[in-house]
């Protein structure tokens, strides 16, 4: 890696860390607008063994997560929105943030 205090002309590399963690669920409560400002999760049924893929920060506020059981989270909050993920949405709103 080049010394950023040389002056030799070499190109400087960029390292730049965007926290997307929240970005599936605000896809979510942009395209329902119903709900903003709602707890929401998206990932695995809560009646089943799988995790939080995300949630907003309104769902963050009740001490959810990324990774924690979808059981868990509803044993958290159990009026909180669980969504299933939709990927092929969440790949075309790249530029969303």
């Amino acid at each position: 890696m080049p010394d950023p205090a040389s002056d030799s002309g070499a190109e400087l590399r960029k390292i730049i860390h965007v926290d997307m963690d929240a970005f599936f669920a605000a896809v979510e409560q942009r395209d329902q607008p119903e709900l903003r400002g709602q707890p929401v999760i998206v990932g695995s049924d809560p009646a089943g063994r799988g995790v939080v893929a995300t949630c907003s920060h309104e769902a963050r506020r009740f001490g959810i997560h990324s990774a924690m059981t979808a059981a868990r989270a509803r044993s958290l909050w159990p009026q909180a929105v669980f969504l299933r993920p939709r990927i092929d949405a969440y790949r075309e709103d790249r530029d969303f943030y």
